[in-house]
């Protein structure tokens, strides 16, 4: 059952690389349908359910969001684009993952080079108020993804980004259950490989995620206090649990 389902993934995958020559359409409402279905669609594949679902969609519905969330996966990024489409601002090795790099890059993926000062300078002054106020836009301040049982400490340089704009800062934490208990499964990290994350999603035969959202922060301090505060409500939630 491993084996056919991880060749409907392939299969699922290798059209997305396909159909993702569609967006050259400047059709956004189009776009973001197809990226949103796609989404879906995978993960009833990987039999992953997203808790409180109706809820965290409405909530997206409403308004565009600077969110900075943790990261485990690349499950993340599927999870909230089932939710919303939304821009991410990742590190440029994402673009090496085998297939969903190249969806990524097709997609609204902003990819930087995070050990490049002026590189990470440049994409913290080209988000404008226009794109804040049309998409919403999630970044990753740890620099990399961890188990899911652990938060790297935020790097604040894309916290500028906030204050720059004036936009608020929405914190946002992603987790993954087996039967009510916390599973790294999805991890994708370190020695991990993509194939090795897929199997070990696919071997416990469905999960949940939570998303839990939470109050925005006013951007009015320096964003080394702005990358602290975001990192303790977050790092807060993962070890109440």
């Amino acid at each position: 059952m491993v084996y056919i389902k991880l060749f409907l993934i392939f299969m699922h995958i290798i059209f997305g690389c396909i159909i993702s020559l569609l967006f050259i359409t400047n059709n956004k409402n189009l776009k973001n349908l197809i990226i949103r279905k796609w989404s879906e669609i995978l993960l009833i594949i990987l039999n992953v359910k997203i808790l409180d679902k109706k809820t965290l969609i409405n909530h997206f519905k409403n308004n565009c969001f600077l969110i900075f969330s943790n990261h485990i996966s690349w499950l993340d990024i599927i999870i909230y684009n089932s939710l919303h489409p939304m821009v991410f601002i990742a590190k440029d090795d994402v673009k090496k993952w085998p297939f969903i790099g190249f969806l990524a890059s097709q997609t609204n993926t902003i990819f930087i080079n995070r050990k490049k000062p002026s590189d990470v300078k440049n994409i913290t002054n080209s988000i404008d108020n226009d794109l804040l106020n049309s998409e919403h836009i999630c970044i990753f301040p740890e620099g990399s993804s961890t188990d899911g049982a652990r938060l790297l400490r935020f790097k604040s340089n894309l916290f500028q980004i906030a204050i720059n704009s004036n936009k608020n800062i929405l914190p946002i934490c992603i987790r993954y259950f087996k039967n009510n208990k916390f599973t790294s499964a999805p991890a994708y990290y370190g020695e991990i490989t993509f194939i090795d994350s897929i199997i070990n999603i696919l071997k416990l035969n469905g999960i949940h995620t939570e998303v839990s959202i939470f109050e925005e922060i006013i951007p009015n301090k320096e964003r080394k206090e702005l990358a602290n505060e975001a990192y303790e409500i977050i790092h807060k939630k993962i070890f109440l649990f």
